[in-house]
């Protein structure tokens, strides 16, 4: 079963998230790069801009990410 750090629920920063889920599968939520908030999603279903930084569904729809599909 998955444990958080420090035992809280919490999204993380990417480079956090990659290292905790290296330990720890399926890990923590990412932030969204566009907008800072918790992405929602998981390292298997992750929104990636082209930047390969993860997107909320929202940031995917305010950037041109969404358009060069």
């Amino acid at each position: 079963m998955n444990t958080w750090p420090g035992n809280k629920h919490q999204a993380t920063h990417q480079n956090e998230h990659e290292e905790w889920n290296t330990k720890h599968y399926p890990g923590t939520l990412p932030l969204c790069s566009y907008c800072d908030q918790p992405t929602d999603r998981c390292e298997d279903n992750t929104i990636w801009s082209e930047d390969d930084e993860p997107l909320c569904d929202d940031g995917y729809h305010k950037t041109n990410v969404h358009c060069n599909v």
